[in-house]
C-alpha cells in the first residue's frame, strides 16, 4: 500500500511539472515579439498570427531564421535539414495560440 501511494504522489507531482513547465513558452509566447514557441517535452509549436498569416508560414520562416532548409514540402508533412540533422513536421504540430494578439478561443474550445 505504501508503494503504491508513493507512486501516486510521484505522478501527481510529475503532472504538475509538465503544467508548469508548459506554461513557460506560452508566456513567453504572449510577452514577447516572439511568433513560435515550442512545447517543452512534446513535439507541437504554439504561433502567435496576425490577420492574414497562416500560421504554418509563420513557422517556416520561424525554422528559416534558426538556419533550417525545407527539403521536403509534401501535402501536410514538411521535413527541415540543417548540419545533416532532420526533422520532420506535420502542418497538425502548428497550434494558433494568439491571433493579433488576443487568444484563440476557437483552439482552446476544441480542446477542451
Amino acid at each position: 500500500m505504501k508503494v503504491i501511494k508513493i507512486s501516486l504522489h510521484v505522478s501527481i507531482l510529475c503532472a504538475v511539472l509538465f503544467f508548469l513547465i508548459s506554461f513557460i513558452p506560452i508566456i513567453n509566447l504572449a510577452l514577447t515579439e516572439n511568433k513560435i514557441t515550442k512545447l517543452p517535452l512534446t513535439n507541437y509549436y504554439f504561433a502567435k498570427i496576425e490577420t492574414g498569416e497562416k500560421d504554418f508560414d509563420v513557422f517556416k520562416e520561424y525554422m528559416e531564421r534558426n538556419g533550417w532548409i525545407i527539403t521536403s514540402d509534401s501535402g501536410n508533412t514538411h521535413i527541415f535539414e540543417k548540419d545533416g540533422d532532420q526533422i520532420e513536421i506535420i502542418q497538425t504540430q502548428v497550434k494558433t495560440l494568439f491571433i493579433d494578439g488576443n487568444i484563440n478561443y476557437h483552439y482552446l474550445e476544441r480542446r477542451f
